[in-house]
C-alpha cells in the first residue's frame, strides 16, 4: 500500500481507517450473556431509553424541574430549546447504554443518514478511554485506540488533519472513571473537554456522574431508565407481526413483577425478553437472585450442549459452574472503593488466577468478554465481564463466603464497608438471596449504613424469597408517612420507590407519600410522576394521601397532568400542595370527575402551618379554588345540613402531612 503524500490523501486515509473502525466496533458489541446470542446485531439489541436535557434558562424556583425531555438519543446534539454549548456531558448509572450511544452516533456519521446528529461534521473521533492504558497525549491515543498498526499516518500528520478540518467533534467514552485513575492538570484529554485545547470543536464525554468544577455552560443530558413505549417497541422489534407472541411476552412480564426495578435495565430487559421468547418454559421468579441464577445456569447449559437446561452438563463445565472462587474475588476487589481502575483484568494475569479451562469456558458462555488495550509499549489483551450486573453477581457471591468464614463482626464489617451500597445495592442483595443463611449477618451490617432501611427489606426479601415473608415489615413501612426530599440519597429514592410498586402490587396500604423539594412533573403518559433525580414513580393503586411541598409555580398544564395522575391512583382520598404556586383555575376534566367520585380532596395549604382551617380546596365540579367558608356554605346548600371542617387530626392537619405541614418557611398562593 502506497503511504499517502498529500493533505487530502492523509485526511481520507484517516476518514477511511475511521469508519473501518467504528464500524468494527460497532459489530463487536453483544448485549448480554450467552453464546446463542452472538446471532444479534447491536440494532437488534438496542433498547431506546429515556432520555432527559437540563435546560439552563429554567428557572428552578419558578418553573420547577429543569430537565425536560428528549424523543432520542440523536437529539443529544440539538436540543428543542436550540443548539446547546459545545461540551456536553452524557449521564448514566453503569450499564444504562451510555457506551452503547456513543457508538451508536459514531457509527451514524459513518453511514452518513440524514438522521445522524453529526452528519455535518467532517471528522469525528471516538476514544473508548477504558481502553486506554496510563496517560497518553490526545494524538498518540487517536492513533493507538483507533487505527491499524500498518497505518502510515504519524500523530503529526493526525494532529495536523484535526486542527485543519472544517468541523471536528469529540467524543470521550467513560472519561469520569479515566479522570479518577490518571486525570491530572496535565492530561490533554482533560484540557479538550475543559476548553483549553480544540476550543470550536464539538467534545460528548459520558460519565456515571458529573464531574467536579464542570463549568455552567456545559449542557448535560442523563438516562432515566426505559419508558413502557420503548419496551413495546423492542418487543415488537424482536417477535415481528406475531402479535400473540407480543402477548406472552408482556404476560410474562407482568408475572414477574419482582423484577420491575431490573427492568428499568436495558441488558437485563433484553435478557429477559429473548427468554420469554424463546424459552417455553420460563418460571416466574420470586426474586432477582433467581432470576439471574437462571440466566447463568443458561449460560453454562447452553455452552456445554447447546439443548437448554434440560440436558446434564459435562463434568468440566459442571465444576466450573459452581466453583468460581477465583472469579468472585477478582469481582469484588473491581468494585471496591480502593480500586479506581476499569472492571477488568490483563488476561494473562486472569490466566494464571483462573485456569485455562475455566477462562474458556466463561468467555465462551458470554460471562467473560475481552476487549484490546493499548498503552505506549504494546496492545494487550483485557479480560472483563459483559455488565455490571454480573460483575455485581460474582462479589456478592464472595461477600457470601466471607461471611461463611468470617467469624469476628469487625472483621466482616471491615469488609463489607469496601463495597459501597448506593453504587452496587445489587451485590447486598444477591448475597442475602445465593446464601439466606448468612444473610442475617449482611443484614446486621446495613443497619448501620445511612439510608439503608429500605435496602435491608429489599435484601430480606431476596434472603426469604417471596413477598409474603417480608409483608409484614412492608406493611409495618407503609402505615407511617413516607418522605421524600430531593436531598436523600439515589439509593434511598430508588429503593423506597422499588418497595411502594411491590406494596401496590401486592394490595399493601400507602398511607401518605410526601415529595418535598422533589420537583415532580408528570410524564407525557401521565402515569408517572418524574422526579428532579431522574427516578419516577408510578401510579400506585393504593396510596391513600399524595403531598407535593415545593416552593414553585405549577402551570395549568402540570397541575392537569398531576390531577390525571391522582385520579389514576384508584385508592387516593387526598392531594395536597405546600408552597406552590397554582393557576386560580383548572379546566374541567374527567379525573375531576373520577376524584369526585371517589369523594377525594383536593387542597393547597395557604398558609403552610398546616392548619386544616387555613387550606383552599379545589371544586371538583368547577375546576375553582374555595376557602373553607365557601366550601362549608357550598355543602351546606348540597346536603341541607350544617357541615364541619375540623381538623381531622390532633395536629391540626390532615393524618400524614405533620411535618411537611412544619415547613413554615413556604406559603402557597393561587395565580
Amino acid at each position: 500500500m502506497a503511504e499517502p503524500t498529500t493533505n487530502q490523501e492523509k485526511k481520507d486515509n484517516l476518514l477511511n481507517e475511521l469508519r473501518a473502525k467504528y464500524t468494527s466496533l460497532y459489530k463487536e458489541v453483544t448485549s448480554f450473556p450467552g453464546p446463542e446470542n452472538s446471532d444479534y446485531s447491536i440494532d437488534d439489541l438496542f433498547i431506546k431509553p429515556h432520555l432527559e436535557y437540563y435546560h439552563q434558562a429554567t428557572p428552578v424556583k419558578l418553573f420547577g424541574n429543569p430537565w425536560h425531555s428528549l424523543d432520542s438519543y440523536r437529539n443529544c446534539f440539538n436540543y428543542p430549546t436550540g443548539r446547546p454549548a459545545p461540551r456536553r456531558i452524557l449521564e448514566g448509572p453503569p450499564g444504562s447504554g451510555k457506551s452503547l450511544i456513543a457508538l451508536k452516533l459514531a457509527n451514524d456519521w459513518c453511514r452518513g443518514g440524514s438522521d445522524s446528529p453529526l452528519n455535518e461534521i467532517e471528522i469525528v473521533i471516538l476514544l473508548q478511554l477504558n481502553r486506554l492504558v496510563g496517560t497518553m497525549p490526545f494524538f498518540a491515543a487517536t492513533k493507538q485506540l483507533l487505527l491499524p498498526s500498518e497505518c502510515e499516518l504519524s500523530e503529526k500528520d493526525i494532529e495536523s488533519i484535526l486542527m485543519g478540518a472544517d468541523s471536528v467533534a469529540i467524543i470521550f467514552d467513560d472519561y469520569d472513571m479515566y479522570i479518577k485513575q490518571h486525570g491530572g492538570d496535565e492530561s490533554e484529554i482533560k484540557r479538550i473537554f475543559e476548553g483549553e485545547m480544540f476550543q470550536g470543536s464539538d467534545v460528548t464525554i459520558t460519565a456515571t456522574d458529573t464531574p467536579k468544577n464542570v463549568p455552567g455552560n456545559v449542557g448535560r443530558v442523563r438516562i432515566v431508565g426505559l419508558e413502557d413505549w420503548s419496551r413495546d417497541e423492542y418487543i415488537h422489534r424482536v417477535v415481528g407481526v406475531d402479535d400473540n407472541a407480543s402477548s406472552e411476552i408482556k404476560r410474562h412480564l407482568s408475572q414477574n413483577g419482582i423484577l420491575a426495578d431490573l427492568m428499568n435495565n436495558p441488558v437485563a430487559f433484553s435478557i429477559f425478553v429473548h427468554m420469554a421468547q424463546n424459552d417455553t418454559e420460563l418460571p416466574t421468579f420470586r426474586s432477582c437472585t433467581s432470576f439471574f441464577s437462571y440466566v447463568l445456569k443458561r449460560c453454562h447449559h447452553t455452552i456445554s450442549n447447546g439443548t437448554g437446561l434440560s440436558s446434564q452438563l459435562s463434568k468440566p463445565c459442571a465444576h466450573h459452574e459452581t466453583n468460581h472462587q477465583g472469579l468472585d474475588r477478582l469481582a469484588f476487589e473491581a468494585l471496591s472503593e480502593d480500586n479506581l481502575r476499569m472492571i477488568g483484568w490483563n488476561k494473562n494475569e486472569v490466566l494464571q488466577r483462573l485456569g485455562p479451562s475455566f477462562y474458556d469456558h466463561y468467555v465462551q458462555a458470554g460471562i467473560l468478554t475481552e476487549v484490546d488495550i493499548v498503552d505506549y509499549s504494546q496492545p494487550s489483551r483485557f479480560a472483563t465481564f459483559c455488565h455490571k450486573l454480573i460483575c455485581d453477581w460474582y462479589a456478592a457471591s464472595h461477600i457470601g463466603r466471607m461471611a461463611q468464614l468470617t467469624g469476628n463482626e469487625m472483621d466482616l464489617r471491615q469488609s463489607l464497608s469496601r463495597i459501597d451500597p448506593s453504587e452496587h445495592q445489587y451485590v447486598f442483595r444477591f448475597a442475602c438471596g445465593q446464601d439466606p443463611s448468612t444473610g442475617d449477618r449482611i443484614l446486621r451490617y446495613l443497619k448501620g449504613v445511612k439510608d439503608s432501611e429500605q435496602l435491608r427489606i429489599l435484601c430480606a426479601l431476596e434472603q426469604r424469597g417471596s413477598v409474603d415473608d417480608v409483608k409484614p415489615e412492608i406493611v409495618k413501612l407503609f402505615s407511617k408517612e413516607i418522605q421524600m426530599w430531593s436531598l436523600h440519597s439515589a439509593l434511598l429514592q430508588r429503593s423506597t420507590i422499588e418497595l411502594m410498586e411491590i406494596a401496590a402490587r401486592n394490595h399493601i396500604s400507602l398511607s401518605s407519600l410526601s415529595l418535598i423539594d422533589c420537583l415532580p412533573r408528570v410524564d407525557r403518559s401521565e402515569r408517572k410522576l418524574r422526579l428532579g433525580s431522574g427516578l419516577s414513580i408510578p401510579v400506585l393503586q393504593t396510596l391513600y394521601s399524595l403531598v407535593i411541598n415545593e416552593n414553585l409555580m405549577i402551570s395549568g398544564g402540570e397541575l392537569a397532568g398531576i390531577l390525571t395522575f391522582a385520579a389514576r391512583c384508584s385508592e387516593l382520598k387526598k392531594l395536597t400542595f405546600i408552597g406552590c404556586k397554582l393557576p386560580q383555575s383548572i379546566s374541567m376534566s374527567p379525573a375531576l370527575s373520577t376524584l369526585k367520585s371517589r369523594n377525594a380532596e383536593v387542597l393547597c395549604d395557604s398558609e403552610g402551618v398546616g392548619v386544616r382551617l387555613d387550606f383552599q380546596f379545589l371544586n371538583l365540579d368547577n375546576g375553582h379554588w374555595e376557602v373553607v367558608g365557601e366550601r362549608r356554605m357550598r355543602k351546606e346548600r348540597e346536603t341541607g345540613a350544617q357541615t364541619s371542617e375540623e381538623p381531622n387530626n390532633n395536629t391540626g392537619q390532615p393524618t400524614g402531612e405533620a411535618e411537611a405541614g412544619r415547613r413554615d418557611d413556604k406559603s402557597c398562593s393561587i395565580m
